[in-house]
């Protein structure tokens, strides 16, 4: 059983590695999949900023960390730069390179298709999502804001 975590990340922010690393001890098969706003020589080719440093060192720092892997490196992710700044990390033994970097669908960013090297069988659930409705998650998001 696989855990999906999706995350954004600000540019100002620093990740939240310590919260990654509580989801890790949880599930290790987790698979982050994150706008990290991270840039390092390692999976882009733009110049480091400190939160791809921290990146960097975190999947460095423990046998854990050291087992996970990027998926996407070095295609461009950001449409304003030739940066690779949304990520997918898995586990080694759940990690496939392939993977597609679709045209921008109007923001700021590529889309990013993976193709694990694994299925999900039919006795997983899935919960799909029949309708969002949009007012209620803005005014959710509006309330509950300052708590995050």
């Amino acid at each position: 059983m696989f855990q999906l975590v999706t995350c954004y990340s600000p540019p100002t922010e620093p990740i939240p590695l310590d919260i990654f690393d509580r989801l890790l001890q949880r599930n290790p098969n987790s698979i982050f999949t994150e706008d990290f706003n991270a840039k390092h020589s390692s999976w882009s080719r733009s110049a480091d900023n400190q939160k791809g440093r921290a990146l960097f060192s975190w999947l460095s720092s423990s046998p854990i960390h050291s087992s996970l892997e990027i998926i996407n490196k070095y295609i461009p992710t950001s449409t304003r730069s030739n940066a690779t700044i949304d990520l997918i990390i898995a586990p080694s033994h759940m990690s496939s390179t392939s993977f597609s970097v679709l045209p921008s669908i109007g923001n700021d960013h590529h889309p990013v298709l993976w193709h694990p090297s694994f299925k999900i069988s039919s006795t997983h659930h899935r919960f799909p999502i029949k309708c969002t409705r949009w007012n209620l998650l803005k005014i959710f998001l509006i309330f509950t804001a300052t708590y995050w």
